[in-house]
């Protein structure tokens, strides 16, 4: 049903390169054996996301999973700025932690402090730049479905997270009592 869902409403293709995984996103990660060119994750719920998939320790089991010139893609509620960015800038510092470099594209880029979706791009080597994103997002965008369709608009918000905010990172030992972590 969920993978039916994503293609109904996110455009995910059927296609014979795109091996889709449903279930807990740590236990996948803990279990699999392969590695990926890519991996996509959407694991927000309403205004939570499972704490123990937005924390370095998790963000290294994703990176081992990547080939060498591997990339995550990470859909992220918050705002990029104001009293809703705490979250987003957490998980932007967890994820700098462990990867080379870092993009995201907000949806609403000129409305920062407006609660959006972002995806947040997560390279494995620094080899992996704007430059080869943005290719890749030209040759290969119809495999994340809905996610970057449109390179155009890609290209127009795709900035790079080269700043650290003074915020806390996230580990696996501050997981919070509810297992949650709240978006706002």
């Amino acid at each position: 049903m969920v993978e039916q869902v994503a293609r109904n409403y996110f455009k995910l293709p059927e296609d014979k390169r795109l091996a889709v995984s449903i279930g807990d996103g740590r236990e996948l990660m803990e279990q699999e054996q392969s590695n990926y060119d890519l991996i996509l994750m959407d694991a927000f719920l309403s205004k939570t996301i499972p704490f123990h998939l937005a924390t370095v320790e998790f963000f290294q089991l994703v990176s081992a999973k990547l080939n060498d010139r591997g990339v995550v893609l990470m859909n992220v509620f918050g705002s990029l700025l104001g009293q809703h960015s705490g979250v987003l800038n957490k998980v932007l510092a967890s994820l700098k932690i462990v990867f080379e470099n870092l993009y995201m594209i907000p949806d609403m880029p000129d409305q920062p402090e407006r609660l959006q979706s972002v995806i947040v791009v997560g390279c494995k080597s620094s080899e992996v730049n704007e430059e080869t994103v943005i290719t890749r997002a030209k040759k290969h965008g119809n495999l994340v479905g809905g996610y970057l369709t449109d390179i155009n608009l890609v290209i127009g918000k795709l900035q790079i997270v080269d700043y650290m905010t003074k915020t806390d990172i996230l580990r696996d030992k501050d997981k919070p009592e509810s297992g949650m972590l709240n978006l706002y």
